[in-house]
């Protein structure tokens, strides 16, 4: 890229080369005059690494081309230098437009004059490489799910966007038995406030997914709390038929990450309440109900 074509910086923070930009003929001369010895390192003369095959092989033959060349491979990458300058500052501002909270935008990515450089600032410094990104730019139309990973991040075709989440980011629960009455941390992201309520005139079941309220004595005890698995069903809330969880997620157009950490409260093996989303009919409160299990969620 276009840092690789700078070359060395002769300064770069706390480190200053002065003589990056002196000939090997003037500092030998200079030695000369001040009759000063020098030592040269044997391994200079062997073309066994890259620099030296470039400076005994390469830069020869281009020198017979063009005798300036080591003059005019400078001033272009000086020029470059103050290039990359803009071209970084350019690049910061169009991530910020198409790159939110780990999730890159793919309209905006369309909208931008260089969109596959763009696209490789953000994922490049996430170790995906330029055959990967090349390949995820082939899928700025494509359809969702496809998922491509590098050794620390996972990216996500998902709809109108590319997701990115880090594979450190813990998705597993902290316990798997619910206690009858307090609060539990059932991940790193959400704790379980739960209390037992007796059903009187006054009571009334709270109207938000982030809350469910569960007959008692319909509930099969330990309650427990995992992430979803393939072919969970559950009987929505209001229905009758089962339906399969995947595909209930997938109607409310959930991502495969969010899919992935999806809980759900089960209740002697069967799903009692889609944490967040929707309690099981089964153990819905009715006219019946004497003993309420309340269960909110809480970031």
């Amino acid at each position: 890229g276009i840092h690789g074509l700078t070359g060395m910086a002769s300064r770069n923070g706390f480190i200053v080369r002065p003589l990056l930009g002196v000939s090997r003929a003037d500092i030998e001369a200079f030695l000369a005059a001040e009759g000063q010895d020098f030592v040269t390192d044997s391994t200079n003369l062997q073309d066994e690494v890259v620099r030296n095959k470039i400076r005994l092989n390469i830069l020869p033959l281009l020198k017979d081309i063009n005798p300036a060349i080591v003059h005019t491979l400078q001033v272009t990458a000086t020029r470059l230098a103050g290039t990359a300058v803009y071209y970084d500052r350019a690049i910061d501002e169009a991530c910020k437009r198409v790159c939110h909270d780990d999730c890159i935008d793919t309209v905006m990515l369309r909208r931008e004059p260089a969109p596959m450089a763009v696209l490789y600032e953000i994922l490049s410094p996430k170790g995906f490489n330029n055959q990967q990104v090349e390949e995820i730019y082939k899928q700025i139309n494509g359809l969702p799910g496809k998922v491509y990973e590098s050794r620390e991040w996972r990216l996500l075709r998902d709809r109108d966007c590319f997701r990115l989440r880090h594979k450190d980011e813990s998705g597993g629960c902290l316990c798997t038995v619910l206690p009858l009455q307090g609060v539990v941390r059932v991940t790193p992201q959400i704790q379980f406030v739960i209390r037992r309520v007796v059903v009187d005139a006054s009571f009334s079941v709270p109207r938000h997914k982030d809350c469910v309220c569960m007959d008692m004595d319909k509930l099969t005890l330990p309650l427990t709390v995992r992430l979803i698995r393939d072919g969970d069903r559950f009987i929505p809330f209001g229905m009758k038929g089962e339906k399969l969880v995947s595909d209930y997620l997938t109607n409310l157009k959930k991502s495969l990450f969010e899919k992935e950490r999806q809980l759900v409260v089960c209740s002697g093996g069967q799903i009692a309440w889609l944490v967040g989303e929707r309690p099981d009919n089964r153990f819905r409160v009715d006219d019946h109900t004497r003993s309420v299990l309340c269960i909110q969620a809480m970031g």
